[in-house]
């Protein structure tokens, strides 16, 4: 039995959109990245100076069949859009950017 997809990943999994830009080691180099191109493997920054590289140990496509996306995604600057509940580091805390408001 197949399961039916919710176009709503506020309920679900956090994401970070598909158009937002990423820090990734290549070579040993950092470089910017769509995250539409970040695969498992793969080496990204995370803002956290204790361990400011992680690896991808999974990453989840999320989306409807008809190639629409409909889910609430909070801004954080010109190349960061996330939905609610995806965790972020900033001032050396992990705030949720529902909190942080900002749209």
């Amino acid at each position: 039995e197949e399961e039916e997809e919710s176009s709503d990943s506020s309920s679900r999994d956090p994401c970070i959109s598909a158009d937002s830009t990423l820090t990734v080691l290549a070579d040993g180099r950092p470089i910017e990245r769509h995250m539409r191109h970040v695969t498992a493997g793969d080496v990204v920054a995370t803002g956290d100076p204790a361990s400011p590289f992680r690896r991808v140990n999974r990453v989840w496509r999320s989306g409807s069949r008809g190639g629409t996306f409909e889910a609430e995604m909070f801004e954080l600057g010109p190349r960061c859009r996330l939905t609610r509940g995806h965790p972020v580091l900033l001032k050396g805390g992990w705030k949720l950017p529902e909190a942080l408001g900002i749209e």
